[in-house]
């Protein structure tokens, strides 16, 4: 038996089977952390092929993704918001940098959605997300992100849970791929509103 040292965690470990290579890992989990870890160098390194991937596997996952979703309890939920929370309490600087910004964005788009127009769209979503089709509290939600240059009009906006909103956050509908959302809800909302300026 001779004493190693892991070259993840630093602890030293004792080798009891030394028939094969010399062990540079002192457990499973610094195993599995160890190769968390490269993955992860590997994404920041190319980050094209990373997101390339990355959306590769979700479009062959969608069912997959869907039900875990689904899935999420009721706890699982709170404890989501409870982290949220934590962060900004232990970051109010940057929650407050996040707010001013999205202010002033609100502030310098092109148009403005009145209170009429926001309840028009909901209901013409039936008080639903458009993207995740549930029954939630809803929030708005920019399809061309106000940080990318889109308008604050009736014509941007579709109504979303705050999760799928999360989830969405700065990107655009063509850098998702379609992945976590049915664009088609958009599609539908596009022909809904091209009905009423024909009526």
């Amino acid at each position: 038996m001779i004493p190693l040292t892991c070259k993840h965690c630093g602890n030293s470990f004792i080798a009891i089977n030394l028939k094969g290579p010399t062990p540079k890992l002192c457990s499973l989990t610094c195993k599995r952390l160890q190769a968390r870890q490269r993955v992860k160098n590997w994404c920041i390194s190319n980050p094209e092929r990373s997101r390339l991937a990355h959306q590769k596997w979700k479009q062959k996952n969608k069912d997959r993704i869907a039900n875990y979703r689904k899935q999420w309890t009721p706890e699982q939920r709170a404890m989501d918001k409870a982290r949220v929370r934590k962060w900004r309490s232990q970051h109010p600087d940057k929650f407050r940098e996040n707010n001013r910004l999205q202010y002033q964005r609100r502030r310098t788009a092109i148009g403005k959605l009145t209170m009429a127009e926001w309840k028009l769209i909901k209901a013409i979503f039936q008080n639903r997300c458009a993207y995740c089709w549930q029954v939630r509290p809803l929030e708005i939600e920019h399809v061309i992100p106000l940080s990318k240059g889109g308008a604050n009009t009736a014509e941007n906006v579709v109504p979303a849970c705050s999760q799928c909103n999360r989830h969405k956050w700065n990107r655009t509908l063509e850098q998702l791929s379609g992945v976590y959302y049915d664009v088609v809800r958009f599609q539908l909302y596009g022909s809904y509103k091209e009905d009423d300026a024909d009526g």
